[in-house]
């Protein structure tokens, strides 16, 4: 089966991580595999070519006329797909979704179309910018799309949801298949930038979150909360693993609710498994994800997970054997849950159970067999 995935880019991130793990699998199945993306620094390329993947990218970088990018790249994309014959045209993140749906006007589309809805949200917003009113234009060119799209793969029942109650797609035209894990936590062939310092300490808590410090993280939610902590004299360090525009917004905060001695900002590293490894309890105090691979990665490596209740967090938290939800920015109910999960014997018993429930049911190849299988049936119904 020739197989075709078009992203956005293939940097790390929630989409492009499971994308990199979805395409070697697939490429180990004797599938020919190629990724073609349009932006970015190409952080798994290099991972991806050692898998036998071809990985393409027709974008010629001119920063000066940045809306010819779009023109180049498609007129690129057409002709390659034109004289390449593909059995599935994978398309992964708004952009592409786009120049997938404009190729059926200049080429035959003799090839099964799928996308996979990484976010509940309107195609024009994008993961930083969340509103419930709707996006009238967003509607439109969802439809415009799903014309001509086969089947739509949603990464939960929330981004599911989504779509049909907001965008008014079919139920039936929807498929969910989460995304899988490793029971070892994905790793990276060459990390570019490891996790070299040393955090655990003695008679300290440490929590700890890897996100990008943008809004939508709320991270200054998990601040207030510590505070709250400190107020109680609980002796606890606080590590953030990430970057983002706003930093110095985040240090500010830290000072001025006094727990800037607490709290470490580090900055970038793909080393996320080390991270992982050395705190006590992951938080993630989001307003939206469109499933938190995080969480995942956390939960299957033995370390219980603090997080908001947004939609795709009370699929994988549905119960508080496996981890503690509280109200989406109330960090006086993040608090409380943070003063629970001090006891060591209930950490335990949340990362015993949360283990084994994601191995069971968010497994890579349980992910990988459900893709194929979708390919498999499109593509049967196509050759009929």
């Amino acid at each position: 089966m020739k197989i075709t995935h078009l992203i956005t880019s293939i940097n790390r991130g929630g989409a492009e991580n499971h994308l990199y793990e979805l395409a070697v699998a697939q490429q180990k199945e004797n599938n020919n595999v190629e990724i073609i993306y349009f932006k970015g620094n190409g952080y798994w390329k290099n991972d991806l070519k050692k898998n036998m993947i071809k990985v393409t990218s027709f974008n010629p970088n001119f920063s000066s006329l940045k809306i010819i990018n779009y023109f180049f790249f498609f007129f690129k994309l057409a002709r390659y797909i034109r004289s390449n014959k593909i059995d599935i045209l994978h398309a992964h993140l708004p952009l592409m979704e786009i120049f997938a749906r404009l190729l059926s006007y200049f080429i035959k589309k003799d090839y099964v179309f799928i996308i996979t809805k990484h976010l509940d949200n309107y195609c024009l917003r994008g993961s930083n910018h969340y509103f419930n009113n709707r996006s009238y234009l967003s509607i439109l060119i969802e439809k415009w799309i799903f014309s001509k799209c086969d089947k739509y793969i949603a990464i939960s029942k929330s981004v599911r949801s989504f779509f049909v109650k907001k965008v008014g797609l079919s139920k039936s035209s929807i498929k969910v298949i989460y995304y899988g894990i490793d029971e070892i936590a994905p790793k990276k062939d060459n990390i570019k930038k490891k996790l070299l310092i040393k955090i655990k300490q003695k008679d300290t808590i440490i929590f700890g979150t890897i996100a990008r410090l943008v809004n939508q993280k709320k991270i200054d939610i998990t601040l207030k909360a510590l505070s709250i902590l400190k107020k109680n004299n609980i002796k606890f360090k606080y590590y953030i693993l990430g970057e983002g525009p706003l930093l110095e917004d985040l240090e500010n905060m830290a000072k001025n609710l006094n727990i800037h001695n607490e709290v470490r900002f580090l900055g970038y590293s793909d080393d996320v498994k080390a991270f992982i490894k050395k705190i006590d309890v992951f938080c993630l105090s989001s307003d939206h994800e469109g499933l938190g691979l995080v969480l995942l990665e956390s939960m299957i490596n033995g370390v219980p997970v603090i997080c908001s209740n947004f939609g795709a967090a009370r699929e994988i938290i549905s119960s508080e054997k496996l981890g503690l939800l509280f109200k989406r920015r109330n960090h006086i109910d993040m608090s409380r849950k943070l003063l629970k999960i001090l006891n060591k014997s209930f950490r335990k018993k949340l990362s015993l159970n949360a283990k084994k429930y994601i191995i069971k049911n968010y497994n890579l190849q349980k992910c990988i067999k459900e893709t194929n299988n979708l390919y498999k049936i499109e593509l049967m119904r196509n050759n009929k």
